[in-house]
């Protein structure tokens, strides 16, 4: 370890590194070079010699995590010099903590910390003060620099301006968001091959055979592709941010999914209908409940005569190298009395399924029996618990609008009300959700939806999830 050094002693000047930083949302890059400028004239002032300068450009003080900051403090370990030279001290930190942390692990090594602007010089007590003072005055304006750049971003956010997102599909002129010409009918297509029933791989690969490259220029992937189904805005919804709780977790919807900051309806332009795109996510949700990474919709009902064992899919290569999905008998390797291609058994029975939803008789009984079914189930618990909780969220809100209109800075609970909004719109959706699927169903609700379903309404595979229970191949 590197013990204390003093600078007089030897009669040589002290060394000194000179630290210098800009923030690319404050600053210029010119500023780097007037910090070093300042520093000269600093050290030629007070007969130092400047013998390393680190320099951080466009990274913000408020994290320690800065390249050139990190390895200064690690040369200082090492004896390289004595001084540590700053312009300001919110150059070298803009938190308390991050500064007393690595101030100590630069006395430990016998280098000080100096401020040009401040003119904080030397170990006294007095240099001491001031950089403690430096330092809370460095983290409050740091604070309040983040809650006006926040505030700014949510205000624009509610105007559903342009805040940095790539969608694909989308540009923007200035703040306004608006439809790409060019790739907007390539997202809709997307959705569109996707309820056609085709994969999301067969989707990826049309898109990277026309030539489609993410961001840094690569061709993009799965995850792409899943992104474009899943997200809202192409249904017209801006949305903006995560809500967190009051411990700082994110908050999550009743889908799991993260609860938005700002939640706008048709604040963009749409490219499909939010009917498409909850459709495009019930059969993200049925695709999740499949049996591997293709999914085999029958698998486990599809009945062989022979052996009268279910049948499961399996993944082959034809003689071209050509990938194909079958069904197989249970510990066989194929079936007992013929080939089962996937698509075609699962088109075909999805095509009985239909022709069934097309029989009147067979529709009027199953709707009699789903009203049935219907009317024995008891009220949900569920509503119940998700009032009292808006109730709770509610009273939090009205006490702390109440402590604000006795006094208290606004500032100090803001944060705190805009998480409780956030989620008091999301128990509030929750609320609806679980309404709407409380409300009495009639018998001519159920004809209206099976008659729908029957003329194609519902994808193949969502028809052998809801309706298929056993079915015999011949």
């Amino acid at each position: 370890m590197v013990g204390k050094r003093t600078n007089t002693d030897d009669g040589k000047k002290p060394r000194v590194a000179v630290y210098a930083r800009f923030s690319c949302d404050k600053q210029r890059d010119e500023s780097i070079e007037d910090q070093l400028y300042e520093a000269e004239r600093y050290c030629e002032s007070h007969g130092y010699e400047i013998v390393v300068a680190y320099t951080d450009y466009a990274i913000s003080g408020r994290s320690d995590d800065r390249p050139q900051f990190q390895k200064m403090i690690e040369d200082a370990k090492t004896g390289s010099f004595d001084i540590v030279l700053v312009w300001k001290m919110d150059r070298f930190a803009r938190n308390m903590q991050d500064q007393f942390y690595h101030e100590k692990i630069l006395a430990d090594a016998g280098v000080r910390l100096e401020s040009v602007k401040e003119n904080i010089a030397g170990n006294g007590i007095e240099a001491s003060m001031s950089k403690g003072m430096h330092a809370i005055f460095a983290q409050i304006r740091s604070q309040q620099s983040a809650e006006d750049t926040m505030r700014g971003m949510v205000g624009k956010a509610r105007k559903c301006q342009y805040l940095g997102y790539r969608w694909f599909g989308y540009t923007h002129d200035g703040d306004e968001i608006v439809l790409d010409p060019a790739t907007a009918p390539l997202a809709r297509e997307v959705h569109d091959r996707y309820l056609r029933g085709e994969s999301t791989r067969d989707i990826l690969d049309w898109l990277n055979g026309l030539g489609i490259r993410g961001i840094h220029g690569k061709p993009v992937g799965y995850q792409y592709v899943t992104a474009i189904l899943k997200n809202w805005a192409y249904a017209g919804v801006y949305t903006w941010g995560k809500a967190k709780d009051e411990n700082g977790r994110v908050m999550l919807d009743v889908d799991g999914c993260p609860v938005p900051l700002v939640r706008v309806e048709d604040g963009i332009p749409a490219i499909v209908t939010k009917e498409e795109k909850e459709r495009c996510l019930r059969r993200m949700r049925f695709g999740k409940r499949g049996h591997g990474k293709t999914d085999f919709f029958l698998s486990g009902k599809l009945y062989c005569p022979d052996c009268g064992k279910p049948m499961h899919g399996e993944t082959c290569t034809s003689g071209s190298h050509v990938t194909k999905y079958r069904y197989v008998c249970q510990g066989k390797r194929k079936a007992c009395n013929g080939i089962y291609w996937k698509d075609d058994v699962e088109s075909a029975v999805a095509a009985s399924v239909r022709a069934m939803l097309s029989d009147p008789e067979m529709v009027d009984y199953i709707a009699e029996r789903f009203v049935k079914h219907r009317s024995k189930k008891k009220p949900s618990a569920s509503i119940k618990a998700a009032k009292a909780d808006l109730k709770a969220i509610v009273k939090q809100r009205d006490n702390l609008v109440k402590a604000v209109e006795d006094g208290m800075p606004y500032k100090l609970v803001k944060e705190k009300i805009e998480v409780l909004d956030a989620r008091q719109a999301g128990v509030e959706r929750k609320i609806e959700e679980l309404n709407r699927a409380e409300h009495e169903i009639t018998k001519s609700d159920v004809l209206q939806v099976l008659a729908l379903v029957a003329e194609g309404m519902r994808s193949d595979e969502e028809l052998l999830k809801a309706f298929v229970y056993q079915v015999w191949a011949f």
